[in-house]
């Protein structure tokens, strides 16, 4: 290494090494310099010759005695003087150059133009035995270091004498890279390294062969990108670089780099696999590429009910087919299936399968819910002619019941709330009012576990299912709560006495109930409706009687003066009032009293019963419907409407087949198997639902608003 100190003292020859400023040579007073002009200066100093004579010429008159030199470069006697030569030079344009002999020998030196020089001869060491000129021009030691050469490994020098570390710095000597703070010859950035994680400089790590700025974690960055080695790059195309995580998937699923940003995997998102397809009525769309797997979606419902057909879900329907299994086909439309029905006095109800249910109608006393159309001074009373959503419930409806001016739905969770009028406590909620309530309200009192709900004019009953006791309110101005007390109303729910057991109940102005394989009536009696001869006084206490070998008890159905019962063997008994045939036997008397049971002739087996003050009708076990009674309203579907008529023996209502469900009035209504609504009779207040308020005498279908 070069010594500043040491440097200070030092001049360049010609030749480019440095040279002492003055050095004796030999053991002669001979000294060597420089002038100003660059020109070597020799000069042999005599005792009394304290400098040079001259500054341009190499010697200075000395005598020739004693062995002494002369000018032509030898001593005394001839010989060359050891270590100093006679030098003389001739210069061309530019200033002459002087050599100077080694050992005895004589040098002679040409300047040229350019002051170039010529030497020949030897060289001799200029240092005492046992030391050597390093490579300042330094006498060190022979032992120690001269050059930078004599030091062995990388990132070392030589420092007068003694080999050093070359810390923090470039060493092109001995270190292609650089030199780390201990001396270590380092790799630097983006220079190849050999082993991963050694070998490189600070702050960069070996990565793909180079040393980089980072370890390039992501899988789609490397750091031996053409042009950008040394710094982690992202792969643009291809698969990962080096020991890089390859990207996952397989097929034309699989992943690849395309130069994101943050270097990760990118993989396709394109079709694969098998096209779009059905699952039954839900759509299995198109297998795609999903982060290297073909992915294929799960089955899904379409959307507005519709189902998929072929490889697609339908966006329109012309049958029930292009449903959901639990919607149905109208007018191009996918509708919710509609799982309840009933009727009243001047209004018609629907529960649908998601529970909500759908009212339509005169809204007289607020039967048609909160939404129903508000009452217009002088404009009549307001009506619905088509379904609208009752709100106000807080859980799903099980089933509804119609009373004539108030209504009572039993919900999932098993209460009841009832709304309309409570001039009778038909509410349930321990006081009358005067008036009427358009927001359901919930019947205090009840025990859990209700199971069915029955309404009569003003009354209401529910059974509880896990005793089959019953539970009545209301109006009981004919006994019909069964609690002994009559001509009085309860605005509570009140246990009809001594009953238990029962499976369903029926209520009117009286009401019965099937309990095992007979039944228990009470109420209204005067033309014998409750199955005895008649009375004029109400029958207080539940009254049994059986129907022996006709068979057991499965529905019963009380409206107004009359009852009937549908039997285990498919048969439908009644008895009361006979008033425009509604016991439908051709053999009893018009208007007459029969406490004694009648079969229904022509009827067929018939799977579920209903019944109204003025007609009756049946679903038979092929879903086909049969109705005797009035033709008022058109009231028997059969295509006559005539109040002065009536037909004794059930008739088949048109238009209706696969019925599962029903309820009669003045005007009566069918479920149908595949979830739709059809109604019949009485229709100038809207209760058909068909968006017409006009009566029909054959089935109409209900519009569904839904």
């Amino acid at each position: 290494m070069k010594n500043d100190e040491h440097a200070s003292r030092t001049k360049l020859n010609h030749a480019g090494r440095r040279i002492p400023a003055q050095r004796r040579l030999g053991g002669t007073g001979l000294l060597v310099g420089m002038s100003a002009s660059g020109a070597l200066l020799a000069a042999a100093i005599q005792p009394g010759c304290a400098s040079p004579p001259c500054e341009e010429t190499l010697t200075c008159p000395r005598p020739a005695e004693n062995g002494g030199e002369t000018s032509d470069g030898t001593n005394a006697s001839g010989r060359p003087m050891a270590g100093a030569g006679a030098t003389a030079g001739a210069g061309g344009a530019g200033p002459g150059m002087a050599g100077i002999t080694g050992s005895g020998g004589a040098t002679s030196a040409n300047g040229g133009n350019d002051g170039t020089s010529a030497a020949s001869g030897e060289g001799t060491n200029d240092c005492t035995d046992g030391n050597e000129p390093d490579g300042n021009g330094e006498c060190v030691p022979a032992s120690q270091c001269h050059t930078d050469s004599d030091c062995a490994g990388s990132c070392r020098a030589c420092a007068q004498g003694t080999c050093v570390a070359v810390k923090s710095s470039d060493d092109p000597d001995s270190c292609a890279g650089t030199c780390d703070a201990g001396g270590v010859c380092k790799s630097k950035r983006g220079q190849a390294c050999t082993v991963s994680g050694n070998g490189c400089i600070d702050g960069s790590t070996c990565a793909d062969g180079y040393c980089c700025d980072t370890e390039c974690e992501e899988s789609c960055q490397a750091c031996d990108i053409g042009g950008f080695e040394g710094t982690c790059t992202a792969v643009k195309s291809g698969a990962p670089h080096g020991n890089r995580s390859a990207c996952g998937g397989t097929g034309m699923c699989a992943g690849g780099c395309s130069g994101r940003s943050d270097g990760k995997c990118d993989y396709p998102t394109s079709n694969c696999g098998s096209g779009p397809t059905c699952s039954g009525t839900d759509a299995v769309a198109q297998a795609k590429c999903a982060e290297g797997d073909c992915v294929t979606p799960a089955a899904k419902s379409c959307d507005n009910g519709f189902a998929c057909v072929g490889d697609a879900c339908k966006d329109s329907c012309s049958s029930d087919t292009d449903c959901e299994s639990d919607y149905f086909c109208q007018d191009g439309r996918c509708h919710l299936d509609a799982v309840d029905v009933a009727v009243g006095g001047w209004c018609s109800m629907a529960i649908l399968s998601d529970g909500s249910v759908y009212a339509w109608g005169s809204n007289s006393n607020g039967l048609l819910g909160p939404q129903g159309p508000a009452l217009v001074p002088g404009e009549g009373e307001p009506i619905r002619n088509s379904p609208i959503n009752v709100t106000g419930l807080p859980a799903r409806a099980k089933s509804v019941a119609i009373g004539d001016n108030h209504v009572c739905a039993l919900l999932t969770s098993g209460d009841v709330w009832c709304w309309g009028s409570n001039l009778g406590g038909e509410l349930g909620i321990g006081e009358v009012t005067t008036n009427y309530n358009a927001t359901p309200v919930k019947v205090s009192a009840l025990p859990s576990g209700v199971s069915a709900i029955a309404a009569g004019a003003s009354t209401t009953c529910a059974l509880v299912g896990s005793s089959g006791e019953i539970y009545c309110w209301g109006t009981s101005y004919s006994g019909v709560l069964g609690t002994n007390a009559l001509g009085t109303a309860s605005t509570l729910p009140v246990k009809v006495a001594g009953l238990s057991d029962a499976t369903q109940v029926s209520v009117s102005n009286h009401a019965c109930a099937v309990v095992g394989s007979v039944l228990y009536c009470w109420g209204a009696n005067e033309h014998a409706q409750c199955g005895q001869p008649a009375t004029t006084a109400p029958i207080a206490d539940p009254t049994s009687f059986g129907f022996g070998r006709y068979g057991d008890p499965l529905q019963v159905g009380v409206a107004g003066n009359h009852s009937c019962a549908l039997l285990t063997g498919g048969d439908v008994h009644c008895w009361g009032w006979n008033s425009y045939g509604c016991l439908g036997d051709p053999y009893t008397a018009l208007n007459s009293s029969v406490w004694q049971f009648v079969e229904v002739a022509d009827l067929g087996e018939a799977a579920q019963l209903a019944t109204s003050a003025y007609s009756n009708c049946a679903i038979l076990r092929s879903g086909q419907v049969r109705c005797w009674g009035s033709q008022q309203f058109g009231a028997l579907g059969d295509g006559n409407i005539d109040p002065n008529d009536y037909s004794v023996t059930p008739v088949e209502v048109i238009g209706v087949s696969n019925a599962t469900k029903i309820s009669v009035s003045a005007h009566n209504c069918v479920l149908i198997a595949n979830g739709s609504l059809k109604c019949w009779g009485a229709g100038e207040a809207g209760e058909l639902g068909n968006s017409l308020s006009v009566n029909a005498a054959v089935a109409v279908e209900v519009t569904a608003t839904w």
